[in-house]
């Protein structure tokens, strides 16, 4: 049973169907610096999915995710094992 969807440094090709991902959870992650990918491509993404949803935005953190890796990884792991405690929000990670 697919109970969510997580993507990092999202691409928007090929996406036409986000809405259609709910009612799973759309969990999107990006970082500022990301040199590949803009963070717009995740923007756009979270404006057109339904609920629930959630975006985080990891400040200096690029493509690699090098920068951001720990912070990363508990972000996807609480996801993860509480998908029914998800926000429909966007975030900066560390600003909460």
């Amino acid at each position: 049973m697919v109970i969510g969807v997580a993507a990092l440094s999202s691409q928007t090709s090929w996406t036409q169907a986000v809405g259609a991902v709910s009612p799973r959870n759309l969990l999107l992650m990006h970082g500022t610096a990301d040199q590949v990918l803009s963070g717009a491509c995740s923007r756009d993404l979270y404006a057109r999915a339904r609920h629930l949803k959630q975006l985080i935005v990891y400040p200096g953190c690029r493509h690699g995710r090098d920068e951001c890796r720990d912070e990363l990884d508990r972000g996807l792991s609480n996801a993860c094992t509480r998908p029914d405690a998800w926000p429909d929000r966007a975030r900066v990670a560390g600003a909460d």
